[in-house]
């Protein structure tokens, strides 16, 4: 099966794209100015050819920008 590209969607639609299409989705959140859920990054580049119930790590904003002291 085909890997879909959900970087920039949601994290509810982008994680429904990938359920529909047969695979498994897990998130870690990442201080980012993107907005709050928004998908930033995929763990299987987009297009790739992968097995039923493969594992898709998504890194999904928390909307958060990081600070440095």
């Amino acid at each position: 099966m085909t890997v879909p590209d959900v970087i920039g969607e949601g994290l509810i639609s982008g994680t429904e794209l990938l359920e529909d299409a047969g695979l498994e989705v897990d998130t870690v959140y990442i201080a980012s100015a993107e907005p709050s859920n928004a998908i930033l990054d995929q763990s299987i580049a987009p297009n790739q050819q992968v097995a039923p119930s493969t594992l898709v790590l998504l890194t999904v904003s928390d909307g958060l920008p990081a600070y440095l002291d």
